[in-house]
């Protein structure tokens, strides 16, 4: 049972490492953004660009 459960400890910190720069990723064109994300300007900071959905 350990193994499965560490198997699936791994699985979601990988998912969770790709998953939070693809979404805060910098942007300044639409193309740099993975499939499915958009190129939107950062509320915070009307200069910065990060992709979205």
């Amino acid at each position: 049972m350990a193994p499965l459960q560490i198997r699936i400890n791994i699985v979601l910190l990988l998912w969770t490492l790709l998953a939070i720069p693809a979404s805060s990723q910098a942007c300044t064109y639409p193309t740099q953004c993975p499939l499915g994300l958009l190129c939107d300007m950062d509320p915070s900071s009307p200069h910065y660009h990060t992709c979205r959905r």
